[in-house]
């Protein structure tokens, strides 16, 4: 299938910006697949635009000549938030053309945790949405954090297990990362996983490895969605927290909720730990300031 979108500013004399993606049928279908109604494919995708009014039409095509089209208005509200794109500017998502680290000073150690936002009953990939808020969110934070280098490690805290690490991230380990979120089987947990160390006793060894650091980062960063809530924390992970560089947590959910995750209560055990709740992009902008500016 073929896939086009066209985005037009909504003012006389604007220029309409083409986006185009092709979409290939999983190679193995069930023959009996193709006689069942109702079936269903979902895919994701989008597209970036700066303040302003605008039209968006899409197509979508196969390869037996059929297609539909739709045509809706989005609007883009100014806020308080200086942004990176101009008034009316359109753009793909474009996670591949991130050219790395610009100038800053620092370091920042970012620990992603790869969950769903919205936990489904049945939960074996991330959606394409849950990819782009994350990849996009670490993105903000390493571009206008103002931080010379970043150490980023990408965890899954129900499978208790390390998916990416990083000691210097850099453009091609931002590719990188995008094909491991891609990839990633959240289906099935091993048994010696279930047997194993809890998630509290997980996250202490991560932190513990973070602690014993020669060379310390100048903050510590958690960013991913809330998680369900768990027990009280440990005397000994109450312990840890406090010996760690300043504590963040770039909580992002799409709703309100008022339970503290594991990660959330770690954070607040360190002294001075920061937690930012994230609910828009105003929110996220507004705790990498706080971030950065803990640090000057």
């Amino acid at each position: 299938m073929a896939i086009a979108v066209k985005v037009t500013p909504d003012q006389p004399g604007a220029k309409g910006t083409y986006l185009f993606s092709r979409a290939a049928f999983p190679s193995k279908i069930p023959p009996e697949l193709w006689a069942v109604k109702n079936a269903e494919m979902n895919l994701g995708g989008g597209f970036l635009v700066g303040m302003g009014k605008y039209q968006v039409e899409l197509w979508v095509m196969d390869s037996a000549q059929r297609s539909c089209y739709r045509r809706w208005k989005v609007e883009a509200n100014d806020t308080s938030v200086p942004t990176k794109m101009s008034r009316n500017e359109v753009r793909d998502s474009g996670f591949d053309s991130w050219e790395g680290l610009q100038g800053g000073s620092g370091t920042v150690s970012v620990y992603v945790h790869a969950a769903a936002f919205v936990r489904r009953r049945i939960t074996t990939k991330l959606s394409a949405w849950d990819r782009a808020v994350l990849l996009g969110s670490l993105r903000s934070l390493l571009e206008v954090g103002g931080f010379a280098r970043a150490r980023v490690k990408v965890f899954h805290l129900d499978g208790r297990r390390v998916l990416f690490e990083r000691e210097d991230f850099s453009k091609g380990d931002f590719e990188q990362l995008m094909d491991v979120l891609m990839g990633l089987n959240l289906g099935t947990v091993s048994y010696e996983t279930l047997k194993g160390p809890n998630e509290e006793v997980f996250l202490t060894g991560l932190m513990g490895e973070e602690a014993a650091r020669d060379s310390k980062s100048d903050a510590v960063v958690f960013l991913g969605p809330t998680s369900r809530s768990g027990p009280k924390l440990s005397p000994l992970a109450r312990e840890l927290s406090g010996q760690l560089p300043p504590l963040h947590y770039l909580a992002l959910t799409p709703w309100f909720s008022v339970e503290s995750d594991l990660i959330e209560r770690f954070v607040k055990a360190g002294p001075g730990g920061r937690v930012h709740d994230v609910y828009q992009p105003a929110d996220l902008a507004k705790g990498i300031r706080e971030i950065r500016g803990r640090l000057n």
